[in-house]
């Protein structure tokens, strides 16, 4: 009885065995290659970066086939030349096909400074150029693992759901002819002419596909890229209004009201973010939206107060220019939107009227520009409103002309490779030119020459990018 159960056991233990070995065999596993400073350190990073489910194979293997396809030294080097590129890739693949292995992943390390650059190759069997060919910076103290794991995360998951490349089947030798009678001399430049072409046919790539194209050109995604950029934060304000040339006796005042208090959220959509198109990949949607906290507000004399409010929204389209094509490059932003900024008070009507309403409905043109410095980042910006009406400020000017300027500086930190805090400043000036009448002053309305009307915005949010 022990003798079969025994056997039995021994039995199963080979099943699993080689059913384990025949499920890791259909699955695409992977090579990686360093070189360069702390190249220990790196590898165990990019070790780690690699999805579960992907088989990672030790590099000797693969490294030993790539020299014997003619690659010598730095094999990072090799890439990065543009003399050598070429021939440095057809014969990765070359290897790859050799060593059966789906693809190989070559980190280079360097020192800069107190930190590292590594220069990260993604190469494919099944495709011609790179998948992957970036320089990420790393700081001291911070582990690559951060930066490369989102980085490969697409790329591998994507090769890990392909089938297994397969062998291409030998071509059958023809059958033989009756030998002709040839010249020695000519027999040598037969000879010399088919290897010449076999040459040409094995280092010539394979070209690009539409799906190489869009995986290196969407990369990690940054604010270069991303389909969606998500804003929310909280804003502290002040409003200052201002008239000139007030005439003698009419009821106008200047206005100061510091601490308003306000929550804001907005959003931006590219629908072909993800699509190798050129320009249609950078043009979106943008809305955005902002609501005060109720703050208490005065009359001239101080008597009386009522509640205001300040709620802001605007939408429209957005388009982006890229000064690059790496994620650090510097990235400019071009606006049309049509906008209200509403600044409301509730109380009694004598109250209300002694209080500067006004409800501004403009189309504004802006632009906008964002300077990454590795994880830290500055952007400034600028646009100009066209103010269509004015709500009550317009009844009680009613030729007044309005416009308005804004300008906005701040600078943001990426605390994770997909959300960033950041720090802003935004000035708004409206200013009015009144255009009073003969008409306007027996009607009874207020003279004046013009009005100026200031808003001073802190905010402080998050941003992220999908």
């Amino acid at each position: 009885m022990k003798r079969i159960i025994v056997t039995w056991v021994t039995v199963f233990a080979s099943l699993l065995v080689a059913s384990l070995a025949f499920a890791a065999s259909g699955k695409q596993s992977i090579a990686i290659l360093v070189e360069g400073a702390d190249a220990d350190v790196v590898r165990r990073e990019i070790t780690e970066s690699i999805p579960q489910g992907i088989p990672v194979q030790d590099g000797a293997e693969l490294s030993a086939a790539i020299t014997s396809q003619g690659v010598r030294g730095s094999l990072g080097d090799a890439l990065a030349n543009p003399k050598t590129r070429k021939q440095t890739l057809a014969a990765v693949r070359k290897a790859l096909k050799q060593v059966g292995l789906a693809a190989a992943l070559s980190g280079r390390s360097k020192k800069v400074g107190r930190g590292r650059e590594i220069r990260v190759v993604l190469i494919v069997r099944a495709q011609a150029e790179p998948v992957i060919e970036e320089n990420i910076a790393v700081a001291k103290g911070e582990k690559a693992s951060v930066q490369l794991t989102p980085l490969l995360a697409v790329p591998l998951q994507d090769l890990a759901g392909s089938p297994p490349p397969q062998q291409e089947p030998e071509a059958a030798a023809p059958p033989a002819e009756k030998p002709t009678k040839v010249s020695k001399k000519e027999a040598s430049k037969e000879k010399e002419a088919s290897k010449d072409v076999n040459k040409d046919d094995e280092d010539e790539p394979l070209p690009p596909t539409e799906q190489d194209a869009v995986q290196k050109k969407r990369g990690p995604v940054t604010f270069n890229n991303a389909m969606v950029v998500a804003e929310a934060g909280v804003d502290v304000a002040t409003r200052r209004l201002s008239y000139s040339s007030v005439v003698i006796g009419q009821e106008l005042r200047a206005y100061l009201q510091p601490g308003i208090a306000a929550w804001a959220v907005g959003i931006q959509f590219y629908p072909a973010a993800t699509q190798n198109v050129p320009i249609a990949k950078d043009i979106g949607l943008v809305a955005r939206f902002s609501d005060s906290l109720v703050f208490e507000a005065k009359t001239s004399d101080g008597t009386q107060s009522a509640k205001g409010k300040w709620t802001r929204y605007a939408f429209g389209v957005r388009g982006r220019l890229l000064a690059g094509d790496k994620p650090g490059s510097p990235l400019l932003g071009l606006e049309g939107t049509y906008g209200d900024s509403k600044y409301q008070f509730s109380g009694t009507d004598l109250v209300v009227a002694d209080l500067p309403e006004v409800d501004y409905k403009f189309i504004r043109a802006a632009a906008d520009a964002r300077i990454p410095f590795g994880r830290a980042a500055v952007f400034v910006g600028a646009g100009y409103m066209n103010v269509m009406s004015t709500g009550a400020f317009g009844s009680k000017f009613p030729h007044a002309t309005v416009a308005g300027v804004d300008g906005r500086v701040g600078a943001g930190y990426a605390f994770m490779p997909w959300l960033e805090a950041r720090a802003s400043v935004t000035y708004t000036r409206v200013f009015s030119s009144i255009h009073p009448t003969v008409e306007d002053s027996q009607a009874g309305f207020p003279i004046a020459g013009g009005a100026l009307d200031q808003y001073f915005v802190g905010s402080a949010g998050v941003s992220a990018v999908f």
